[in-house]
């Protein structure tokens, strides 16, 4: 255990002043355990419980000797950690709000500080949503950040170079991290137990469909496929890779002719045999594992229309027969992107093990920016534009009043879009570059990278429109400060 400690350490703490019960969520193996270990070693008095590692036959006391000490007002705080594999969890949750109101009822002022933690989160927060309504806070955690880890390193250069180490150093952080396919297990393992512990169906929970050879099948074609694809002829089209799939075969054996069979048949084992599963897995079972994937936080799901009038909610879509109910339609108007760069390295890896990491890196930057940005970005009430003319807008979001072009290139007006959004909705566009900062009243150009380091600082915000104001403003001050404010080159969006 090292002193470093991620924002969701303070968070957890600051939480404590507005609330007794505290739930730490995200994604399988982000460092919620290790946030909670810290918290505790730090926490005089405090109690730490594992419940995937303590017999179930002692479950129950643990959690009677907590409501007791609840009802009684003692000053105890407990850390009760894997509550998914608590023996009948959601019921014990609700036992631990109860005594909160008995001892409320019985003029005791609780002074029972609790944090829970599990890496499902769409059972967890169900549970502790229904057991404790608006009286428990909720916190959100991500794997670490590109802010986090300039942190972790102790640098604070924030340039392209520092984020091209940071897509391939998070993966030291992560040392207990195996394989991609062993996480997904254990990601199918933890929404089994979720089910099997819960009193009443967890909407959207379902996974009788899915298994982790689909799963990855998925993460992968996520990757080189679904991105930013908008047709289902495309998708299905016979033979040959994709085109991502072909440029990564041409780069890599550019320098070494006879390199091109052993790269072809590394892609060909790695990838097309994943493709050709999909393409033969019907319907329901593909909107299972995107929907298991999302709810994992392992992607984002971003529905695509060509005009401005849209509000759906992919995830809605994906868990009844509505708008998705044919492959031509999941296909054709979503894009499906990996939500951390840490999985899409990971990927990359496992298909070509020896690769240039600079080279690749460059290579997929583009593509790793865009995921990273979807995945920092509000989903809810977003989409992205793509009218009949080809003109393209990456990020709308309606509720938070918001348009994002996402490039790492100082793009000329031509290629830029954000002009087509009706002149009476008053919406904050944002256009990334490589390089150039302009910002103009609503309208704001700035490097990629500085966005992504700003955006991972209030990632947990449920406020996105707030925020960006202030993360704008704070990249003015910063370039402003430091010199480095360049005149753009084209007229600003």
């Amino acid at each position: 255990m090292t002193d470093f400690k991620r924002d969701a350490y303070y968070m957890v703490k600051n939480a404590f002043q507005q609330s007794n019960v505290v739930f730490l969520l995200g994604p399988r193996k982000c460092g919620k355990t290790y946030a909670l270990t810290q918290l505790h070693q730090n926490s005089p008095f405090s109690k730490m419980y594992n419940f995937k590692v303590i017999p179930k036959e002692q479950h129950f006391d643990i959690i009677s000797k907590i409501c007791n000490d609840i009802i009684e007002g003692k000053s105890t705080t407990y850390f009760l950690d894997e509550t998914t594999y608590l023996d009948y969890a959601e019921n014990e949750i609700a036992r631990i709000a109860e005594s909160f109101t008995e001892a409320k009822a019985n003029g005791k002022n609780p002074n029972v500080h609790i944090t829970l933690t599990g890496s499902q989160s769409i059972a967890l927060a169900s549970w502790g949503r229904s057991a404790f309504g608006g009286q428990a806070r909720f916190i959100k955690m991500d794997f670490l950040t590109y802010t986090e880890w300039l942190k972790y390193k102790e640098r604070t250069d924030v340039t392209e170079e520092s984020y091209l180490d940071f897509l391939h150093g998070v993966r030291e952080f992560y040392n207990d991290f195996t394989t991609l396919e062993e996480y997904l297990n254990g990601c199918l393992d933890e929404i089994i137990k979720s089910n099997a512990n819960a009193r009443n169906y967890i909407y959207g929970n379902a996974c009788d469909l899915v298994d982790v050879n689909s799963l990855k099948d998925m993460m992968y074609l996520t990757l080189f496929k679904l991105h930013d694809n908008t047709s289902s002829a495309a998708f299905f089209r016979s033979g040959g890779f994709s085109d991502k799939v072909a440029y990564i075969e041409k780069i890599i054996s550019k320098n070494n002719p006879e390199s091109v069979n052993i790269v072809r048949r590394r892609l060909a084992e790695s990838f097309l045999n994943k493709y050709n599963n999909v393409k033969t897995k019907d319907i329901d079972t593909i909107k299972q594992c995107f929907s298991f994937l999302i709810r994992c936080d392992l992607i984002a799901a971003t529905p695509v229309f060509p005009d401005f009038n849209h509000n759906v909610n992919v995830l809605t879509n994906l868990e009844t027969d509505g708008l998705y109910n044919k492959k031509e339609n999941l296909f054709g108007h979503v894009n499906f992107t990996i939500v951390y760069p840490l999985f899409y390295i990971e990927i990359l890896k496992e298909i070509l093990p020896d690769y240039d990491k600079n080279q690749l890196s460059h290579m997929v930057l583009g593509s790793i920016v865009e995921c990273q940005m979807r995945g920092l970005l509000p989903q809810d009430g977003s989409f992205e534009y793509h009218d009949t003319e080809d003109r393209e807008i990456d990020y709308i979001n309606r509720n938070h009043r918001m348009a994002v072009e996402i490039t790492i290139s100082n793009k000329q007006t031509k290629d830029i879009h954000l002009d087509l959004i009706p002149e009476e909705e008053e919406y904050l566009k944002v256009l990334l570059s490589k390089d150039i900062f302009k910002m103009d009243g609503k309208n704001i150009v700035a490097p990629y990278y500085q966005m992504i380091y700003k955006l991972s600082e209030l990632s947990h915000q449920p406020d996105m429109q707030r925020p960006m104001v202030n993360i704008l403003n704070q990249l003015q001050n910063e370039n402003t400060q430091t010199h480095t404010k360049t005149d753009i080159t084209h007229d600003s969006p």
